[in-house]
């Protein structure tokens, strides 16, 4: 995804060689879930969910509990700015600006440290 976020972890003092494997870990959990994430939900990408939803595959809409809840996350946003954010802004169902937050967040592991 072509989006910019910092991971950062604070510690006090040095961090152990157990902290810093847990943070390469989950970072390398985070890039995977982005590179998922990017391959069901890219406007851009003709196989993803959303450009086979945009182009009349409403078999998605019902077959897909992530697809679901960004179609809701997405119809709540337009009212919610009273359309400053439109998923079909351009005719074709589009939540890329809504997607990309989502992404992030739902991306994000829990982390433990040990």
């Amino acid at each position: 995804m072509t989006i910019s976020f910092t991971v950062s972890v604070a510690v006090q003092g040095e961090a152990s060689p157990n902290l810093t494997q847990a943070f390469t870990d989950a970072c390398r959990k985070i890039y995977t879930e982005l590179k998922r994430i990017e391959a069901d939900f890219s406007a851009f990408l003709p196989d993803s969910l959303v450009s086979r939803f945009a182009e009349g595959d409403e078999s998605i809409l019902l077959a897909n509990a992530e697809f679901q809840e960004v179609y809701a996350a997405a119809l709540l946003a337009k009212e919610e700015t009273a359309g400053a954010f439109d998923p079909y802004f351009a005719g074709k169902f589009d939540p890329t600006g809504l997607v990309k937050g989502w992404a992030v967040k739902k991306s994000l592991p829990p982390v433990s440290c040990p």
